[in-house]
C-alpha cells in the first residue's frame, strides 16, 4: 500500500495523537484491497503491536475512537 507523502503536511493528520497516526498508518497498510480491515481492538493490538507488551487493547480502542472522530478521509 502507498501513503501520499501529503500525509505528513495534513492538519488534520497532524493534530492526531501520535500513536494515532501510527494506527492509521497501519491500517491503511494491513487492509485488503477493498480498503477493509479487521477493526477489534483486540486483533489490531496483536497485528500493529505485536511487541509492545505496554499496548492494551483499550488504547486502540480509544485511537480508533479518535480515528473516528476525524471527519476528513486521508
Amino acid at each position: 500500500r502507498m501513503i501520499d507523502a501529503s500525509i505528513w503536511k495534513s492538519q488534520n493528520f497532524g493534530t492526531l495523537q501520535p500513536m494515532t497516526r501510527l494506527l492509521l498508518i497501519g491500517l491503511i497498510t494491513t487492509a485488503d484491497d477493498q480498503g477493509r480491515a479487521m477493526a477489534h481492538p483486540s486483533v489490531l493490538r496483536g497485528e500493529l503491536f505485536t511487541f509492545d507488551d505496554d499496548i492494551k487493547s483499550a488504547d486502540v480502542q480509544l485511537w480508533l475512537q479518535e480515528l473516528h472522530s476525524v471527519q476528513k478521509n486521508y
